[in-house]
């Protein structure tokens, strides 16, 4: 594996991390109405991004990749 597919799959590995614990603390949220709904808006937003991103990722050619950081 080249330098760029290792980041490319550390990078979705990333994602999937951040994509659980966003949907974790979304459902906890909604659950328990512990958070306003601006916080659990913004969450929502971030895990869509990380999920486009992965999206966007696992349909890139093997040897592309595009990483943003906005």
């Amino acid at each position: 594996m080249d330098y760029n597919n290792e980041a490319k799959e550390n990078r979705l590995e990333e994602l999937k991390i951040n994509i659980i614990a966003y949907q974790g603390k979304i459902e906890e949220a909604e659950r328990t109405h512990a958070v306003n709904e601006y916080t659990l808006s913004a969450w929502k937003k971030e895990l869509k991004a990380f999920e486009s991103e992965m999206d966007s990722l696992k349909n890139s050619p093997e040897n592309e990749i595009t990483l943003n950081f906005d």
